[in-house]
């Protein structure tokens, strides 16, 4: 299936819009990384005992900064969540299970966790009492 030339275009615009907005310039910097493969042992908290579960995914850009670590995931939904409350859960579970993982490998650095919806762009940062909530 080949797009016709508007739609590569808008496409195009897109990811444009993304890498050419300053206000995303720190998740594409030279300490960031682009899908990176993730797996890791959690813990399973619907369990009473320390059972841990596997998570494996692919995180779309990891940036590793002095301070933090910043985890980005693209979203291609549409229309755009108008709030946090509108975000879908699996989202949100998915960002919450890479920021556990992630957690352990970094154990001194607070994990900032953001949805980048291409259509716009708008960067949504995902509070960590939001991503707590999810276990």
């Amino acid at each position: 299936n080949r797009l016709d030339e508007t739609a590569a275009e808008e496409l195009i615009d897109e990811v444009l819009s993304v890498l050419e907005n300053p206000v995303y310039a720190p998740w594409f910097g030279r300490d960031s990384r682009a899908e990176v493969p993730f797996a890791a042992h959690v813990p399973d908290e619907n369990t009473e005992t320390a059972d841990q579960r596997p998570v494996y995914g692919q995180i779309d850009r990891i940036t590793f900064a002095d301070q933090e670590v910043r985890i980005l995931d693209y979203k291609t939904s549409r229309p755009v969540p108008a709030c946090l409350e509108d975000i879908p859960e699996i989202y949100l579970r998915q960002m919450a299970a890479y920021r556990k993982g992630i957690r352990r490998i970094f154990p001194d650095k607070p994990v900032m966790c953001a949805l980048l919806w291409t259509d716009g762009p708008l960067l949504t940062e995902l509070p960590d009492m939001l991503l707590d909530s999810f276990k």
